[in-house]
């Protein structure tokens, strides 16, 4: 892993700015560390078809883009705080050509998702029951049906 950061400027073709942002309502609560700050500061390129998400850093902005259309979908701004970082603010995608928002709720866990399951490659459990049972009420990560959607959210992570 290169311990210089991924820019927009890393990705061809290139990553492509939000077209209807709008602030989020709900972020994730999480506090995360330095450690876990350092790696998504580093940011993340989907290696393979499999991988859903892109992810850069500017300055304090972390960004998400889907690695399909590089299309911009999240960004959170960071602020310092007691124990390492957490998100101040954040914004999402509303351009519903682009990404279909199903509530705050969904948004919040997903961008939660991208940066702890795919970025930090954390296993969330609960995340995965979270964003299911949101997106495909009566749903459960182990069926078929919950399978799929988690896949269509986060996609797989590329071991590295």
């Amino acid at each position: 892993m290169s311990s210089e950061p991924l820019t927009r400027e890393s990705f061809l073709p290139p990553l492509r700015p939000f077209a209807k942002p709008k602030a989020m309502t709900l972020l994730p609560t999480r506090v995360w560390t330095d450690l876990d700050w350092e790696r998504i500061r580093l940011g993340y390129a989907a290696a393979d078809m499999d991988e859903k998400w892109h992810v850069v850093t500017e300055d304090r902005t972390v960004c998400a883009f889907r690695s399909w259309t590089g299309r911009e979908i999240y960004s959170a701004n960071f602020a310092p705080c007691d124990g390492g970082w957490r998100m101040a603010s954040g914004v999402v995608e509303t351009k519903r050509k682009i990404y279909r928002s199903i509530s705050p709720e969904f948004d919040a866990t997903m961008l939660y998702g991208v940066l702890s399951g795919v970025v930090l490659g954390e296993e969330e459990s609960e995340l995965d029951v979270e964003l299911v049972s949101t997106a495909v009420p009566g749903a459960a990560p182990s069926t078929l049906l919950g399978r799929v959607a988690l896949h269509n959210f986060l996609g797989n992570r590329s071991e590295r």
